[in-house]
């Protein structure tokens, strides 16, 4: 029974708010390089020439990059207790 105080987290839903966490950041950062690229073609008067298939992996590959990269944090948050991770400043 929960008598209050901070109920500690399942991994699903740990698990679903790392993804959640690090998916955006990975597909914004792909989807700015795109339009960025194809921006600055037509600003320099360029024809923009970018294959589709590269345009429309950008995305998801950027998302999976971002999951690598918050990996290895999470994994290691998820080792420590709250309480020692927030008497170690880490």
């Amino acid at each position: 029974m929960w008598t209050g105080g901070v109920r500690p987290a399942r991994h699903a839903s740990a698990a679903a708010a790392w993804r959640a966490d690090r998916t955006p950041p990975g597909v914004v950062g792909a989807s700015i390089g795109i339009i960025a690229v194809v921006g600055v073609a037509v600003a320099q008067g360029w024809t923009p020439v970018l294959d589709q298939r590269l345009a429309l992996g950008a995305p998801p590959a950027g998302a999976l990059v971002g999951l690598l990269a918050g990996l290895y944090p999470a994994l290691r948050a998820a080792r420590m207790q709250p309480v020692d991770a927030l008497r170690s400043g880490t």
